[in-house]
């Protein structure tokens, strides 16, 4: 018998882009490395064989999700890949992020490895957002050309 699916929420830094007013997560510096995540997933992928778990979702959210580059999620994305076809398994990923750092360079990364799914804690008309050294910034000014876009390329190179 299988279940599944499993569920890991990945916090790749909890570095933030915002201070906003409601927000609870501590912010600091640090980024996963991707040895470390080696070892998270392997351990992951190692306990889904065990439980006969087929699917793994994974959440990334943050600090913010989109502070690290876009090359550092395409080098998870073939970690997680090759862990979990090693294991005979299947992942979803799914992604959370405030949006404000989003830029075209980041395209690839939302076609390839979320589908152009991207869930958003938009705060509009933008209240109750700060971005870094107390500037507060209206949602419909940071949002305004990513959500005039009609679609995103399938690939780096499309």
């Amino acid at each position: 018998m299988t279940r599944g699916p499993l569920s890991l929420i990945l916090l790749p830094t909890l570095l933030c882009d915002a201070d906003c007013e409601f927000c609870i997560q501590k912010k600091t510096d640090g980024q996963l490395t991707h040895d470390e995540l080696s070892v998270v997933v392997r351990k992951v992928v190692d306990h889904m064989v065990r439980e006969h778990i087929e699917t793994l979702s994974v959440y990334r959210q943050g600090g913010e999700v989109m502070t690290p580059a876009p090359e550092w999620f395409e080098e998870a994305h073939g970690i997680i890949g090759e862990a979990v076809n090693s294991g005979r398994r299947r992942v979803e990923h799914f992604v959370q992020s405030n949006l404000i750092a989003y830029s075209d360079r980041r395209d690839w990364v939302l076609a390839q490895m979320f589908g152009n799914s991207v869930g958003t804690s938009m705060d509009y008309p933008g209240l109750h957002r700060k971005l870094k050294r107390g500037v507060r910034r209206n949602t419909t000014e940071y949002g305004r050309g990513m959500f005039e876009r009609q679609e995103m390329p399938a690939s780096k190179s499309g």
